[in-house]
């Protein structure tokens, strides 16, 4: 008898999202546009539980911490996110520049050089042009 009202109990205490995974991710950016950085990490945090591989959620949330200031926050995210799918070079090229931004050059020169190596493999639409000025930089920064 116990056993049946402690699961209705947690059942009230869980989110039930009334959304899916990619609705989610629509309305942390929808949030994230219009300024609301701590609504849209809230949003995610709410109902992380239910969609707990959401990389687009996660990635969107790591934007709005960013925005707010905690990097390290961001960070977190961000590789969370590319952990889900390593071919999302957007995502890695923002966890170089946060590494860089936190002066982890070690971070940073990793970050690089998975990034130079995942563009190769990458098809040609999905590549990056890496023959830019920050590029150079990176590549004298992290060949010290």
């Amino acid at each position: 008898m116990r056993y049946p009202l402690i699961a209705l109990m947690f059942a009230f205490l869980v989110p039930t999202p009334a959304f899916s995974a990619s609705e989610l991710a629509d309305k942390c950016r929808e949030l994230g546009q219009s300024n609301q950085f701590q609504e849209a990490v809230q949003l995610v945090n709410k109902y992380e539980t239910s969609f707990p591989n959401d990389q687009d959620a996660i990635y969107c949330r790591a934007t709005a911490k960013y925005a707010l200031g905690d990097k390290k926050g961001a960070l977190i995210d961000l590789k969370k996110a590319y952990s889900y799918d390593p071919t999302y070079l957007t995502v890695l090229k923002d966890i170089i520049r946060v590494y860089g931004e936190l002066g982890d050059k070690v971070g940073m020169c990793e970050s690089w050089s998975i990034l130079k190596t995942r563009n190769m493999l990458a098809s040609r639409d999905d590549r990056y042009d890496l023959n830019t000025e920050y590029g150079s930089r990176l590549n004298r920064t992290c060949a010290r």
